[in-house]
């Protein structure tokens, strides 16, 4: 099996996200290794560690993430077998069909809305939406996430 994994959070240091990323790589590249692990990124990453069954593809770009990722990442996924694609980073990207998982960590945009312009949180929502819509399945981080996710999106708590 290969999964494709955005690791656009993984540079030189790391936020919550590219923290959680790495740890969860970190730990689950080593139990099964005949999954492959094929870490995407539009900037070269570090990690300390090494596994045969992990590699990495870097798409460079000087735009944006939403923009590299519903371009330059889409265009990767599309055109290449990868049996499935976890995006750890709370959406998917727009035009991407296939077989996907995704983490949402917080809904913060929702939960929080004084802390985003108006048009920001327009874009958020409009991608989460599509995201939770279209993913096979939804990993948070905690109860509390996951019961912010339920109360603002309704989708299914399994």
């Amino acid at each position: 099996m290969k999964i494709a994994v955005d690791a656009s959070q993984l540079h030189s240091t790391y936020t919550g996200v590219g923290r959680y990323i790495y740890n969860i790589l970190k730990n689950i590249a080593k139990l099964d290794t005949n999954i492959q692990y094929i870490l995407i990124s539009n900037k070269n990453i570090n990690i300390d560690f090494s596994y045969p069954n992990i590699s990495q593809k870097t798409l460079k770009s000087s735009r944006k993430y939403l923009h590299w990722a519903n371009t330059l990442l889409v265009k990767e996924l599309n055109n290449n077998n990868y049996d499935l694609f976890w995006a750890p980073n709370y959406y998917l990207p727009v035009f991407y069909k296939g077989k996907s998982v995704l983490t949402i960590h917080d809904i913060s945009w929702k939960a929080l809305p004084d802390n985003l312009s108006f048009f920001s949180r327009l874009i958020k929502d409009f991608i989460a939406k599509r995201s939770i819509k279209k993913t096979s399945l939804i990993f948070t981080v905690s109860e509390f996430s996951k019961d912010e996710l339920l109360k603002y999106y309704q989708t299914n708590p399994e």
